[in-house]
């Protein structure tokens, strides 16, 4: 459940709670929006079998943890209507992932990395559309290049201060290269 606990922090922002239970078995996971008084209970097959789904919540069982959490997230809904992922270049990409407007994920990783994450975050987040957008930074040519040799379509836009800005009640993360590629992605979905 480490890779759930990551995205605790980026979710409790924007109202969403998740909470790793103490004296529970250690794959399950609830999530409770504050926003839409949901609570979704997440587990892995096997811990399925052992829970007593309780009215008030709804069950998603799936074996990976991270796809458990970005179906859970898209609840009640089967999927999100379209993520909108966004790229910060630099020595390390900021990647974030907008899923119906909330940010779902934000993580660097080197930039050469980009195509392998991008199809793992593709793959289990549950999506009708999406769309990337790269910062016009150093390095924007050879990402696009080499995200559309993997089969990804990106575009990129004007990042002109979006580091170094802050958008007054917008802040989701502490880290300015990420605040930025949550940044990029906004304004690729305004302006795509």
């Amino acid at each position: 459940m480490q890779v759930v606990k990551e995205y605790r922090d980026i979710l409790q922002v924007q109202g969403i709670r998740i909470e790793v239970p103490k004296n529970s078995v250690e794959d399950l996971v609830l999530a409770t929006s504050g926003i839409e008084k949901t609570s979704v209970i997440v587990a892995d097959p096997g811990t399925a079998r052992r829970i007593q789904n309780p009215g008030w919540a709804n069950l998603v069982v799936q074996r990976d943890p991270l796809s458990a959490l970005f179906k859970a997230l898209a609840h009640p809904k089967k999927s999100f209507q379209r993520i909108i992922i966004g790229i910060d270049p630099g020595n390390l990409c900021a990647v974030s992932v907008i899923a119906d407007e909330t940010v779902i994920h934000a993580s660097k990783t080197a930039c050469e990395d980009l195509p392998e994450l991008l199809s793992e975050l593709m793959s289990k987040i549950p999506h009708e559309t999406s769309r990337i957008y790269i910062g016009s930074g150093p390095g924007s040519d050879t990402i696009v290049h080499s995200l559309a040799v993997s089969g990804f379509e990106a575009r990129v836009i004007d990042e002109t201060g979006t580091t170094k800005t802050s958008i007054k009640g917008a802040r989701t993360v502490k880290d300015k290269d990420l605040e930025a590629a949550i940044r990029i992605a906004r304004l690729g979905a305004l302006n795509g």
